[in-house]
C-alpha cells in the first residue's frame, strides 16, 4: 500500500510502523539502506483484515505529539466494492443495493478506482524521487 500526505521528515520506519499496525499488520517498509524513503508516497507491506471495509484515510499522532492525515492507496485491488469498500465483490453485486431505502449514489462513490496504486517491483520506490528520475534521465539521453 502507499502512504500519502506525509511530509519527508516523517517517511521513515518508526511512522510506517505505526501507520501499517493501525491499518493491519506491518511487515515492512519499501526503503533505502539510510532507513528513509523519498518518494511522493511511502510504500509499505500491511497485512489487512479483507473482512472489513478498506481504509481510506487515517489521523495519527506521532511521538512528538504532531496530528497528521495520511491517505492510502492499494495495489493489487481486484474485487473492490465502490460502495461499501470491501474487497470480496464488486458493487453491482453489493449486498447494500438490496436494503430498504438504497440510493445508488451514481458516481459519487465513497469508494472507487482512485484508491487503486501504481505497481511497481519491491525495492524500487525511494528511485521515484525527483533528483533519481533527473539523474537516471541524463545518464540514459544520448548525446547530440
Amino acid at each position: 500500500m502507499h502512504v500519502h500526505d506525509l511530509p519527508l521528515s516523517k517517511m521513515n520506519l518508526g511512522i510506517e510502523t505505526l501507520i501499517g499496525n493501525k491499518i493491519g499488520k506491518f511487515y515492512e517498509m519499501d526503503m533505502e539502506e539510510s532507513g528513509r524513503s523519498w518518494g511522493a508516497t511511502m510504500r509499505i507491506r500491511v497485512a489487512i483484515n479483507v473482512t472489513s471495509p478498506l481504509i481510506r484515510a487515517l489521523r495519527i499522532r506521532t511521538t512528538m505529539g504532531e496530528e497528521l492525515v495520511v491517505s492510502f492507496t492499494y495495489e493489487r485491488l481486484q474485487n473492490l466494492c465502490y460502495l461499501c469498500g470491501h474487497l470480496r465483490h464488486i458493487s453491482k453485486f453489493c449486498e447494500m443495493r438490496f436494503e430498504d431505502g438504497f440510493q445508488d449514489p451514481g458516481e459519487e462513490t465513497p469508494y472507487g478506482p482512485w484508491l487503486q496504486a501504481p505497481m511497481s517491483p519491491w525495492g524500487t520506490n525511494h528511485k521515484s524521487s525527483f533528483a533519481n528520475l533527473y539523474f537516471q534521465h541524463r545518464c540514459n539521453s544520448n548525446p547530440v
